[in-house]
């Protein structure tokens, strides 16, 4: 099915009301796959008990595993967003990717798992470049930062949720269990607890499917400038300005997914926090500041944008970096358990300004046709650099480099001031190049 596409010149833009539903169901969407995705970070212990999985095996199923996959999938689910039906894509996104998790729960061995966990990738490939394109075609320019922000609250609930499931996994369990379901006899928490975050996914795949319109597409660079481009031709046009917004919040949301992983493990093992310790402090601690983090991104660009500030999404992924690179110290190396989870909530409040500049970003600089793929590429490098590297890396480090109870912590701080490092240089060296990107972008407001 070929998505909609009216004569834009005289299509209104869709009422707020409809607009702001299907950017719910987008928020949901994305909390169930960030719950799906990051769920075996709070199980890695028992599932390292009952498995036998060092930390790199453990660092290669929540990153590479995932994240190869999720990357290698994004350009060509990108490309079908430009060409076809996104709801449809979204609904069968949400349903292999919460398949794949329910899989998750018989997995015996580290390549039964590894199996799992390159489906949830596959099917998680679809999120970001189906939502960030319908989104696009819901709200004028000078609303998406704050369209975008409202999205980026299902990360936030998909992570909140995920801590504060350790906290009540074994006495869900266990309710579970004693409901007597044959299909669940024998089985241990962890396992029971995949397929509790899985199934709710199915129920939202037929929501999206059935509720969410196709919009008009808009923007189109064919309109604005008499002759369309090529992805190829977009991206050699404007290295720098795709450069500095890829690479610089990719950089930076590697240290966001290494603390989703390892961040856990970090104080269980260093401070001698229990599971539902962690699980209900890192819940109760993120939820609030995770909320205020996605909305207060969209504020902070619509504010800069309405100032002139053409290189808002760059000053904000610089913003985070500094933030993470300084207070993310703290957090992997303090001396006591409140400093490290002070650190933990300082690093929260930006938390997702990275990945929601990004997407405002590079809607900014992309005509309609080419966002499905330009989201798709950048999931393919958040999903190598990002998911695949950051996980891996603090597990490969804590298992040569640094041994004994403080090593997570060490290899997270290592990570985290690396790739900050990089990314600010990045952005400084190309935030003229982006700017000028920006004023040459004919097609930004076209209805």
């Amino acid at each position: 099915m070929t998505t909609e596409s009216a004569p834009t010149s005289v299509a209104p833009w869709p009422s707020p009301v409809r607009a702001w539903y299907v950017v719910a169901v987008l928020a949901f969407a994305y909390a169930f796959a960030i719950l799906d995705r990051i769920a075996i970070g709070i199980l890695v212990i028992p599932i390292q008990t009952d498995l036998g999985l060092t930390d790199t095996e453990m660092g290669v199923l929540q990153g590479a595993a995932f994240g190869v996959s999720y990357s290698l999938f994004a350009i060509p689910l990108g490309r079908f967003v430009d060409r076809h039906s996104r709801r449809t894509l979204l609904a069968a996104g949400i349903c292999v990717w919460s398949l794949a998790t329910i899989a998750c729960a018989y997995a015996r061995d580290f390549m039964g798992f590894f199996i799992a966990r390159i489906f949830v990738g596959i099917g998680e490939a679809s999120v970001s470049p189906a939502a960030a394109s319908l989104i696009a075609d819901y709200f004028p320019p000078e609303r998406r930062g704050r369209a975008f922000s409202v999205f980026m609250l299902g990360s936030t609930l998909g992570i909140g949720l995920a801590y504060l499931l350790g906290a009540v996994a074994l006495h869900l369990s266990g309710f579970v269990k004693g409901l007597g379901w044959t299909m669940l006899a024998g089985m241990k928490n962890w396992e029971i607890v995949f397929i509790l975050v899985g199934v709710p996914g199915l129920l939202l795949a037929i929501l999206a499917l059935t509720t969410v319109r196709e919009p008009v597409r808009r923007e189109k660079g064919a309109v604005a400038t008499g002759s369309s481009m090529s992805l190829k031709q977009a991206l050699a046009k404007n290295r720098f300005a795709y450069l500095a917004v890829i690479s610089g919040a990719a950089l930076i949301m590697i240290t966001v997914y290494a603390q989703l992983a390892w961040l856990p493990t970090h104080f269980i093992r260093r401070y001698g926090w229990s599971a539902s310790e962690v699980s209900v402090a890192f819940g109760v601690g993120f939820l609030p500041i995770g909320v205020f983090s996605s909305l207060s991104a969209g504020w902070v660009l619509n504010w800069l944008r309405k100032r002139g500030r053409q290189d808002g999404p760059l000053l904000v992924i610089a913003f985070q970096g500094l933030v993470v690179m300084t207070c993310g110290a703290l957090m992997c190396a303090a001396p006591t358990a409140p400093l490290a989870y002070l650190g933990f909530i300082l690093v929260t409040v930006p938390g997702t300004w990275s990945y929601v500049a990004a997407l405002a970003g590079l809607n900014e600089i992309t005509p309609n046709e080419l966002r499905g793929q330009v989201t798709g590429l950048f999931t393919l490098v958040t999903g190598l650099i990002s998911l695949g590297g950051g996980a891996f890396a603090v597990g490969f480090l804590s298992d040569t480099l640094f041994p004994g109870p403080n090593g997570v912590g060490l290899g997270l701080m290592a990570v985290n001031t690396v790739a900050t490092v990089i990314a600010v240089i990045i952005v400084l060296l190309t935030i003229k190049e982006y700017r000028d990107t920006v004023s040459r972008s004919t097609w930004l407001g076209q209805a």
